[in-house]
């Protein structure tokens, strides 16, 4: 991989995994400090490893060593890969986000969203809305399932209750607004007053 201060690392070695964690998470803190922005703020961090097979051993000592940093350490699990989302405190993350993976497969069925819904609600995670360039109308007509996301989570009373993440893959969302076609410019509006909706419930939280 590479060397930090002289030394080679060996990523078989977890004590060599987390001296890259530690320089990754030190570097990121210099760059934002040099970058003096005005009106963001370097909450956390975020664990890229989608299920904890194979982190499992380092991930409680890299959020020891956010901790000390007072930064946050935030997780989205696959859905139901492996009973990993059960465990998401033991593993010392300060919070999880379940993906519910709807939006990619079209055979999945709407209920997917409820019983994300419900494994949520059981194990006090948060949630994910998720969709890409396919939401819109000239590339793959899925914006009905990005609704979904909206209907299941506010049928389900997820709003007043639960974080939400967003993954939108590169631009998704950029070129929705930026669309000319009438339904993706419905959907960019939809989902704005969707995202407005749940800041207002979290007012408090979000600010």
């Amino acid at each position: 991989w590479g060397e930090v201060e002289g030394v080679r690392l060996d990523f078989t070695r977890d004590a060599d995994r987390l001296v890259a964690c530690r320089w990754f998470i030190d570097g990121v803190r210099r760059r934002f400090d040099e970058g003096r922005f005005q009106h963001l703020e370097l909450a956390g961090f975020y664990w890229v490893a989608e299920e904890s097979r194979h982190t499992a051993t380092l991930v409680g000592d890299v959020a020891a060593c956010l901790s000390r940093r007072k930064y946050t350490f935030n997780w989205i699990p696959y859905w139901k890969t492996t009973p990993d989302y059960y465990d998401w405190r033991s593993l010392q993350f300060t919070c999880a986000y379940l993906q519910p993976n709807y939006f990619f497969n079209e055979s999945i069925p709407y209920s997917r969203l409820t019983d994300a819904c419900d494994v949520a609600r059981q194990y006090g995670l948060e949630l994910e809305v998720e969709f890409d360039v396919r939401a819109l109308a000239g590339e793959g007509r899925r914006g009905s399932r990005l609704r979904d996301y909206m209907r299941a989570f506010r049928e389900n009373g997820m709003l007043p209750v639960k974080r939400l993440a967003c993954y939108q893959d590169v631009d998704a969302l950029y070129r929705l607004a930026q669309s000319d076609a009438a339904p993706d410019v419905e959907l960019f509006h939809e989902f704005c007053a969707f995202i407005v909706e749940h800041q207002a419930v979290f007012g408090h939280e979000t600010k």
